[in-house]
């Protein structure tokens, strides 16, 4: 009555080699924690501008730094550009 079944898993050969791929890819870790991502700014080109009748008028970029976990950082960059429709036309 009250016997430890422990069920053992079965071992692929695909299970085996996707362990062992992981396993490989991880030792160490450096790469996971040097990884890098970009995007450039989104924004209107000028003849664009001129179709809209817009004229950019400020562009500001803000980085933020946040601590991640196992000792990674990660550093966000927000870009925001203003368009005015009135500067365009001469106004103000």
């Amino acid at each position: 009555m009250g016997r430890n079944r422990c069920r053992e898993l079965p071992v692929t050969r695909r299970s085996f080699v996707a362990a062992t791929v992981l396993a490989a890819s991880t030792a160490g870790c450096t790469g996971l924690r040097q990884q890098f991502f970009e995007a450039t700014p989104v924004g209107l080109n000028s003849e664009t501008q001129d179709e809209l009748s817009l004229e950019e008028f400020v562009f500001e970029e803000v980085s933020t730094e946040v601590d991640g976990p196992a000792d990674t950082a990660l550093e966000i960059t927000s870009y925001t550009t203003g368009y005015s429709r009135a500067a365009a036309m001469g106004g103000q």
